[in-house]
């Protein structure tokens, strides 16, 4: 939940999203797991050291946020995979293979060519293509390459010429093959002469790079088999496919043992257990926007519509409308509360949940708020939860006398994780490993007055 006017902490700094600065406050957090030799039971009956598959991240919504902790998780070189279903031709690997096709089919395509020349195929720096495109910028970028003139700057760019020379012959090489190999040929043989396939395969998570540089150039000879022929029906087949995300599923190859931190939903995680989870994220309210629509749709109570006056008018809901919203939200409340159940049961040892959220007295369940002896929680309160995190802290509320042998609760400032601290690293020393089987983790998206949680 992104708070209405966020201010920037720190002068000169990039502002953060809530979901990065989760993704960031997670990847510390394994760090300082692995660092410390954190141990959990292994099935042989003794302890062990934590590795990566060990750890898996759960999110209730993946598809959009995934990509978030993959590279937070990336720049630490932790291993990571997520099963989101997202489409192969949106990552980079497959995107570069694909820009080399269009500027081979019509190099006059500045901005495909502009990205083979800043990548590694190429190697240019800002510098060089700004430097090219200075001298001639009323033309297209592969005639301002043509046209350069490495002693225009007084002879100080030669090695560039060299470079501009090196990448004409490579594309014209590329050129004159399409004429006569079939297309998986010519991918595998770009592949081959850019060492582009041997580079990938040396990234993080090369394997699965690698294997989607496999799939496109399957795709390739799948096309061949059929009735289109040419590289450029090819590159239209791939838009339409890309546009219409069909048969567009990343490459699968992750095992049961693969060393890698999994990215999965609370849907994929049923029936699934793991020494370690994080549960993130839960700072997300609760979708509710069915419940706008004009007319709402129920199964077993039928239809209610809004009421529209056309000689005055205007509009309002009817009764019937306002019944079948009660009941609706019920159910959506139940069903988030049913995977949050599920969530919170996939640890084996160690649970961990981590949300964004600013505290407000006002609010139910929000951290400012002093501890109650009720035994019972009001329903009132958990219908009037809009996220996760408000349920868990209701909890946490009601319960702050039993609550404390099993959880920690900690509050987070956001310049703290931007400082790549407070990632839980305050734990006391001599302590290498908590008591509490379940950590509690609040991120404050703006600097938060001293409360108590």
């Amino acid at each position: 939940m992104r708070p209405p006017g966020r201010k920037q902490d720190v002068p000169m700094q990039e502002p953060i999203e809530n979901i990065e600065l989760e993704a960031k406050f997670v990847a510390n957090k394994i760090k300082e797991m692995m660092s410390d030799n954190y141990q959990i039971y292994d099935k042989s009956g003794h302890y062990r050291k934590l590795e990566f598959k060990d750890i898996v991240i759960l999110l209730r919504s993946p598809s959009s946020i995934s990509e978030v902790f993959e590279k937070e998780l990336s720049k630490l070189d932790f291993p990571a995979f997520s099963d989101t279903g997202s489409s192969y031709f949106d990552e980079l690997e497959v995107q570069t293979i694909i820009s080399v096709l269009k500027i081979i089919d019509n190099p006059n395509n500045d901005i495909p060519l502009v990205s083979v020349l800043r990548g590694v195929i190429g190697g240019f720096s800002d510098n060089e293509l700004l430097e090219i495109k200075t001298e001639n910028r009323n033309v297209t970028f592969y005639e301002a390459l043509c046209e350069y003139t490495p002693d225009a700057f007084g002879g100080i760019t030669l090695t560039l010429g060299d470079k501009i020379k090196s990448f004409l012959n490579m594309l014209q090489d590329f050129q004159t093959k399409q004429e006569y190999l079939p297309l998986d040929e010519l991918i595998w043989y770009i592949y081959d002469k850019t060492g582009y396939y041997n580079y990938v395969r040396l990234l993080p998570n090369g394997d699965l790079k690698t294997a989607n540089l496999k799939k496109l150039f399957e795709k390739a000879k799948e096309y061949e088999t059929a009735s289109f022929k040419g590289l450029y029906n090819f590159i239209n087949y791939l838009d339409k496919v890309s546009k219409g995300n069909q048969d567009a599923g990343a490459a699968k190859l992750i095992g049961e043992n693969e060393n890698v931190i999994r990215i999965m939903s609370i849907h994929k995680s049923k029936g699934l257990e793991f020494p370690v989870v994080f549960l993130c994220n839960t700072g997300r309210q609760f979708n509710k926007q069915d419940l706008n629509e004009s007319i709402l749709l129920h199964q077993d109570l039928g239809f209610g519509p809004k009421y529209i006056n056309y000689e005055r008018k205007i509009e309002y809901s009817t009764l019937a409308k306002e019944a079948l919203k009660v009941k609706m939200k019920d159910e959506i409340l139940a069903e988030e509360m049913r995977l949050l159940y599920v969530a919170m049961t996939r640890a084996k040892e160690k649970l961990i949940m981590v949300g964004v959220g600013a505290p407000d007295h006002r609010r139910p369940g929000s951290c400012g708020q002093l501890p109650l002896q009720h035994k019972n929680i009001p329903v009132s309160e958990l219908k009037n939860a809009k996220s996760y995190l408000d349920w868990i802290q209701i909890v946490c509320r009601y319960n702050a006398d039993a609550i404390g042998a099993v959880l920690e609760i900690t509050v987070h400032n956001k310049q703290d994780i931007i400082n790549d601290v407070g990632a839980g690293l305050d734990q006391p020393e001599g302590r290498s490993r908590p008591t509490p089987t379940t950590d509690i983790h609040r991120i404050n998206p703006r600097k938060p007055k001293s409360i108590p949680c």
